[in-house]
C-alpha cells in the first residue's frame, strides 16, 4: 500500500534545518508541497519554532469568531445581565481557555488572554463600567465625571475568573 501523501501533513522543526534541503532534493515533489510551518494537531497547534504564542492567538481568533456569532444579543437590554454572562462563560470564555491548562504561559500570554476577558466584560455592560458623578462647582456650574471601575471589581461584580 503506497501512503496517501494529500492526507499526509509534515512540520519544519527548527532543530533539524537539514530535512527542508532532503525534501527539496527528493524524489517526492508532491511532497515539499505538503511542508507546512504550523499544524493542528489533537485541538493544539504544533508551530515549527516551538512558539506558544501560535496556540495562543488560535485561541483568542476562536473565542473572537465565537462573540462575533452573536451579534447583538451582547448589547440587548431586554435580555437580562446575568443570563448573558452565563452564555459568555460557556460559550466565548470555554472557548478561550479550554485546552490551555497544559500549556506553560508567559506573562505576556497571559495578558493578551485577559485584555481579551476584559474588554469583553466592558462591553456586556453596556457602559454601565463607568461610575458617573455630577459635581457642584462654585460658581453653580455642573460637571459630569466619569470614572471607571478596576477589572478586578467588573469580574467580581459578574461573578467571572
Amino acid at each position: 500500500l503506497a501512503p496517501n501523501f494529500a492526507k499526509t501533513k509534515l512540520v519544519l522543526s527548527s532543530r533539524t534545518p537539514a530535512i527542508l534541503k532532503a525534501f527539496e532534493t527528493s524524489q517526492a515533489p508532491s511532497l515539499c508541497d505538503t511542508l507546512q510551518t504550523r499544524l493542528k494537531y489533537l485541538g493544539g497547534v504544533l508551530d515549527w519554532r516551538g512558539d506558544l504564542r501560535t496556540e495562543i492567538y488560535e485561541h483568542l481568533q476562536a473565542a473572537n469568531k465565537s462573540w462575533r456569532l452573536f451579534g447583538k444579543f451582547w448589547s440587548r437590554s431586554a435580555v437580562r445581565l446575568q443570563f448573558r454572562v452565563n452564555v459568555y462563560k460557556a460559550v466565548v470564555r470555554s472557548t478561550l481557555i479550554c485546552g490551555l491548562e497544559a500549556v506553560p504561559m508567559s506573562l505576556e500570554m497571559l495578558q493578551s488572554l485577559e485584555k481579551f476577558q476584559n474588554e469583553k466584560l466592558r462591553q456586556l455592560l453596556c457602559g454601565e463600567a463607568c461610575i458617573k458623578t455630577v459635581v457642584v462647582t462654585e460658581a453653580d456650574e455642573h460637571v459630569t465625571k466619569y470614572r471607571a471601575l478596576t477589572n478586578e471589581s467588573i469580574r467580581r461584580q459578574l461573578k467571572t475568573p
